[in-house]
């Protein structure tokens, strides 16, 4: 196998496009912003950019496990399927 011909284990299709690493935005009292974090996957997806959401490479160690839940349950309610979202990942 060459580079970049890695296989998606659940479609057995190879990666392809760009996924993006989501920021998760908060709002003033510390908890997740949901119309800041709704627009950024928007654009994302409308763009056919993949989503990685509660990464490692940010905030994502610290997010609580409800937090991650919402993160996850949002982005994919979002993307609607238009795009791959991927949670967890760094």
């Amino acid at each position: 196998m060459r580079a970049g011909e890695g296989s998606d284990t659940h479609s057995g299709k190879a990666f392809a496009g760009v996924t993006a690493l989501m920021p998760t935005p908060f709002d003033r009292d510390g908890g997740v912003d949901l119309l800041a974090f709704d627009k950024l996957l928007g654009r994302q997806a409308a763009a056919g950019c993949g989503v990685a959401v509660g990464t490692r490479t940010g905030e994502g160690a610290s997010l609580g496990v409800a937090e991650r839940r919402l993160i996850v349950g949002e982005a994919s309610l979002v993307c609607g399927g238009r795009v791959k979202v991927y949670a967890g990942v760094s």
